[in-house]
């Protein structure tokens, strides 16, 4: 019986790994370094940039810690707009742009039935780029373009405006391969190694029942798998899923923590301060790591 609940175990953990692979959305992709090449206008002109376009880069990229999204736009070499950006549907591009400075042509004052005023100011196209509250405090107002991704690989993009239908074809030179494997950071390595062999040996209690051919296949083993995941891009992505599967295990815990301790704040789905401690946030997650290994160990998918 225990065996059988083994195999499931196992197959439940496969479906789980597999599960964690996810594909490249579009926003992923787009998150580099592009390089203006080719400039085909809504009339039907077509610019080739050639050395020109190595000075129009669209850079695009993202603060997950607060969830932002940040480009950096060359339209000349002496226009670079700043904004944010966002996907649609993952075929649609929107970027607001929040110039530096916004030339007005007109404004217009509001005036509210209680004596509040309000001044909204407006360039030469008539389009809102600044509002003046009652309380005198002043709001930008972004520039909302919205273009087609008509393709996007790892090496070309090509987008399309909304506006004016004008087509940008770009292209993305990934950087040259650096090795920072170095005398110093072989020699590091083996010292780190070596360090801990000592440090093992020193506190074993029983140092003549040291297997020694054991520690040596095991170092080689480490090697191997050291190399295979520098140098094969699969046996990498191996690694990320695992790595990926065992973290959204973890967030079990913190779902179950959240479902304890989230309704003693004002957010019954989170954790709050002064909750947020060792004892309430990293206890519970080592308590449920270690009855989880005692799982497995038990079913024997671990060995003792």
């Amino acid at each position: 019986m225990i065996r059988l609940y083994k195999y499931i175990l196992i197959g439940v953990l496969a479906v789980g790994l597999f599960s964690c692979v996810k594909e490249p959305t579009s926003a992923d992709k787009i998150q580099r370094n592009w390089q203006l090449e080719v400039y085909e206008s809504g009339t039907g002109g077509r610019t080739n940039l050639g050395e020109q376009g190595q000075q129009l880069m669209w850079m695009f990229s993202s603060n997950a810690s607060i969830g932002q999204n940040y480009f950096q736009i060359s339209l000349s070499p002496e226009d670079t707009i700043f904004g944010s950006w966002e996907i649609q549907g993952d075929s649609v591009l929107i970027v607001e742009q929040m110039p530096q400075y916004f030339p007005t042509d007109s404004m217009i004052t509001h005036f509210g039935r209680d004596g509040d005023q309000s001044v909204s100011l407006f360039d030469e196209d008539g389009t809102k780029v600044g509002h003046f509250d009652n309380q005198g405090n002043f709001n930008t107002h972004g520039l909302i373009r919205p273009f087609r991704i008509v393709r996007l690989q790892d090496t070309f993009m090509q987008l399309q405006s909304e506006d004016d239908q004008a087509i940008y074809h770009f292209s993305y030179q990934t950087p040259p391969a650096t090795s920072f494997i170095s005398f110093t950071t072989i020699s590091r390595g083996i010292i780190g190694l070596a360090f801990l062999l000592f440090m093992a040996f020193l506190f074993s209690s029983n140092r003549k029942a040291i297997n020694w051919n054991l520690v040596i296949k095991g170092i080689v083993l480490q090697l191997i798998i050291a190399v295979l995941v520098l140098k094969v891009p699969y046996v990498d992505l191996v690694f990320e899923n695992i790595a990926s599967f065992f973290t959204n295990v973890i967030d079990f815990a913190r779902v179950g923590i959240n479902f304890v301790f989230g309704q003693f704040g004002t957010d019954p789905q989170e954790v709050q301060s002064p909750l947020m401690t060792f004892a309430v946030v990293i206890l519970p997650t080592i308590i449920f790591f270690s009855a989880l290994m005692s799982l497995f160990y038990y079913w024997g998918i671990l060995q003792k």
